[in-house]
């Protein structure tokens, strides 16, 4: 289902380049172009229940589709379509009551260290607002939303046991489910960017507003799921080529 719904996105998006490419003949080369776009990502996470003592930052990476449309000599607006990676490492001391009761339902020990990764389909909403610099280009600021859909979790150095912490999970919560994360994350970016030509560069800063899913137990009311309370943190440098 996941894969569907980021197949059905990028087929819209792509659907909707000979339309740009014909309303830039008519409206002007500058008034719409696309392009790719590439970047790596140093991503943390922040929050948390009081089991998280330590969370170390993630390098990730991100690409996708950019579509820009200039509407006047100052202000852009800028959407993209994009396949980012997230994830952090997160640290505990193991003294926290809910490892023991995971412990206990496990009959498993916990790691005190835990690395998480997600992937995501994310569509930022960037208002840009900047000067141009005669033929050197153009030095711009920008923020906006943007919204994301989880298409994948997973532990790269504990899968087994983060597959059957999902199954605990399932059996105890209220919502039956093996899941640990909300599929929808939303938040808030802003950066600087510097733009030649065809040639696109930014440095962003992505502040996450949805807590990873909390999940109470039905028969203890106690949280079961270590990554509760948590949210994305996301730092970025981008490179867009528009064609």
């Amino acid at each position: 289902m996941k894969r569907t719904s980021l197949l059905c996105l990028i087929c819209c998006l792509l659907v909707c380049l000979p339309a740009l490419s014909a309303n830039k003949k008519k409206r002007g080369p500058e008034f719409a172009r696309a392009g790719l776009k590439v970047g790596a990502n140093i991503t943390a996470f922040e929050g948390g229940r009081e089991f998280v003592d330590r969370i170390q930052n993630a390098l990730n990476y991100q690409a996708g589709l950019a579509i820009q449309f200039n509407l006047n000599q100052f202000i852009s607006f800028q959407p993209e379509l994009l396949f980012i990676t997230k994830g952090a490492e997160v640290y505990n001391d193991g003294t926290n009551p809910t490892f023991n009761y995971i412990k206990l339902v496990l009959g498993k020990n916990i790691p005190n260290q835990i690395t998480l990764h997600t992937a995501y389909a994310e569509m930022p909403l960037n208002l840009q607002m900047g000067l141009r610099l005669g033929n050197m280009g153009r030095l711009f600021v920008f923020g906006g939303p943007y919204l994301s859909y989880l298409i994948s979790d997973k532990s790269t150095d504990y899968q087994e046991l983060y597959n059957e912490i999902k199954k605990v999970v399932a059996q105890v919560s209220e919502s039956g489910k093996e899941e640990l994360l909300h599929e929808f994350d939303y938040g808030l970016g802003f950066g600087a960017g510097l733009e030649s030509g065809a040639i696109q560069l930014t440095a962003k800063y992505d502040y996450g507003y949805s807590e990873f899913k909390q999940q109470l137990s039905r028969w203890t009311r106690q949280d079961v799921n270590i990554f509760s309370g948590l949210k994305n943190r996301n730092m970025s440098v981008s490179l867009v080529w528009f064609f």
